[in-house]
């Protein structure tokens, strides 16, 4: 690993070696939450689908051409939400309507309940009203047939990722199929003896596998379909049988054994794979010794070519979260057809001192201020790259550069969150 890629040059590698977003699914209304659409949605219908009241009031028939019109109305029916409407209504007459209720015909203004004044009656049954002449214009208070959106105009877009409001669209136009792009399969694989599962206790010298849980959390973050595979002891026999069954997934992501140890096998194992290597090793830290490669089948009869993309994440924890954040994420969001989730500039809140020649994505706690200080960086005490405990106090990380320099308080530097939310 003499020659260290930079990490843009880095991420730039894997974009360009990630495929097309993969085909597509139909799914119900209550399946879409978080995927992305596939194609654009028309709507279907007129929205509203008849002419709405926008109000609880009365409804009344204005003339056009009349400069001061009527104030008193004689209160002649009822129209309710969902009742639909056959009531008649004629010049001098008012109809009281509910929010939500079809306008009768004829009817052409609606007034607010608390605009009238009761001259019969009172409020639950009143009989004549009388009505103040400002109030009065056409279309008050009324949606039209097809106000907010006619038959065939596109609803949704390609590409958009259904959120709760994409739901309720959905929804009100009864779309039953829902187009979306076919959620990434990531396939996650832990290596090393010193292993054993998060529920297991630990023998002397063992550690749990805190990594599989923490990359099939980010897997789901990104809205993909994570695949544990469990864990792939040092040697060759299982840890080959383990990378057959991850190559059948769009990706697969394996932590440890990419470094110079005796027992570092995958990088060997994936060449025996025929997993073709684009780069090992980035100039960063922590991450250094992160490996990406490509595995492609040719076209079969009746069977389409496969592209799987390879990482070989360091095993330290830590590590392994910033390598996937850099360089995974960008990928999942390219097979979902989504955009890069861009890095942004915080002010760091205390000095700050990089040791070492390399990059170093520190991690922060990230806050969008509520003055004019803007995002703000908070570097935590950190441990290294095995330092799961301090880095989980953090929901981000801000990038030291080397050549900068000692960094002072209110210094810009590049960040990243790793959560969807800043700190309060």
């Amino acid at each position: 690993m003499a020659d260290l890629l930079s990490v843009n040059n880095a991420i730039e590698l894997v974009l360009q070696n990630c495929p097309p977003a993969a085909g597509s699914e139909i799914l119900s209304i209550q399946e879409s939450f978080g995927r992305v659409l596939a194609e654009d949605l028309p709507a279907p219908d007129d929205s509203p689908r008849f002419d709405k009241s926008m109000m609880d009031g009365f409804a009344i028939q204005l003339p056009h051409q009349v400069a001061n019109p009527q104030s008193t109305y004689e209160v002649t029916g009822t129209v309710t939400a969902g009742s639909g409407s056959s009531v008649v209504i004629r010049p001098g007459e008012a109809i009281r309507i509910m929010t939500g209720a079809e306008v009768p015909p004829g009817v052409n203004c609606v007034v607010p309940m608390e605009r009238v004044s009761i001259l019969d009656g009172d409020t639950k049954n009143p009989r004549s009203i009388q009505v103040p002449a400002e109030v009065l214009s056409i279309d008050a208070c009324i949606t039209r047939k097809g106000g907010i959106i006619k038959a065939g105009s596109p609803l949704l877009k390609k590409g958009v990722r259904v959120a709760a409001t994409h739901v309720a669209a959905l929804a009100e136009f009864g779309i039953k199929n829902v187009p979306a792009i076919r959620q990434p399969r990531v396939a996650i694989l832990a290596t090393g003896d010193e292993l054993v599962d998060a529920a297991s206790e630990p023998n002397a010298g063992q550690i749990r596998n805190s990594n599989e849980p923490m990359l099939e959390a980010q897997v789901k973050n990104c809205r993909c379909w994570p695949i544990p595979l469990g864990i792939a002891r040092d040697n060759r026999e299982e840890l080959a049988a383990r990378i057959r069954q991850g190559l059948t997934a769009d990706v697969l992501l394996l932590t440890g054994g990419v470094s110079v140890g005796i027992h570092d096998f995958v990088p060997s194992e994936l060449a025996a794979a025929n997993v073709r290597k684009v780069f090992h090793g980035v100039k960063m830290k922590p991450g250094k010794p992160i490996w990406f490669g490509i595995y492609e089948t040719a076209p079969a009869p009746q069977q389409p070519p496969h592209r799987c993309l390879v990482y070989g994440l360091p095993g330290n924890p830590v590590s392994s979260l910033v390598c996937f954040e850099l360089f995974v994420r960008p990928a999942l969001q390219l097979l979902q057809a989504q955009p890069e989730r861009t890095a942004f500039q915080a002010k760091l809140k205390e000095d700050a001192i990089v040791r070492g020649d390399r990059p170093v994505y520190h991690p922060a706690v990230l806050t969008l201020s509520k003055d004019a200080a803007g995002i703000t960086a908070q570097i935590i005490p950190w441990g290294g790259s095995s330092d799961v405990c301090t880095t989980a106090s953090a929901n981000g990380m801000a990038l030291l550069q080397p050549e900068h320099g000692p960094y002072k308080a209110g210094d810009t530097v590049e960040a990243r969150l790793w959560t969807e939310f800043f700190h309060d």
